[in-house]
């Protein structure tokens, strides 16, 4: 789950998202090797709930289900869904971020004059071409 490497342009707006997040960015940035416990045994109580939520799993699956009930439950691959499933998130962040973006922008659009409202529908155009570059990697429609 931390090996995702802390390169990109992410921003939460949860106070203990973003300083969680921002740790791993810096650490992982920095070359070192970033694991759950440093979070999860962290000083603060929030950083440490939150981890801890995040990192633990729901379920525990019993062994008898294959030995005593004959049912089996293939547990391989789960890593990759997991990643998968992480950079799937991340880019429905992403457009998320960009959707307040766009929102941002249209807000100033009705306040500008001729010469910035050029400009700004020059960035919601930008905005909009990027917003749909991440729906064609998860596939999602984008209206608009």
């Amino acid at each position: 789950m931390f090996s995702l490497p802390a390169v990109d342009d992410i921003g939460f707006d949860e106070p203990v998202f973003r300083s969680i997040y921002l740790d791993y960015r810096h650490r992982s940035n920095l070359g070192e090797n970033v694991e759950g416990t440093r979070y999860a045994s962290h000083d603060d109580e929030g950083w440490r709930g939150l981890s801890i939520d995040l990192l633990t799993e729901r379920n525990q699956l019993s062994p008898n289900w294959k030995a005593k009930h004959k049912i089996y439950v293939p547990r391989e691959g789960e890593g990759d869904r997991l990643r998968l499933a992480i950079e799937e998130g991340t880019v429905i962040l992403k457009e998320r971020r960009l959707d307040r973006m766009i929102q941002e922008k249209q807000e100033e659009l009705k306040t500008a004059d001729e010469m910035n409202m050029i400009i700004i529908l020059q960035e919601i155009n930008r905005l909009n071409q990027v917003k749909r570059a991440l729906a064609d990697v998860t596939g999602r429609v984008v209206v608009g």
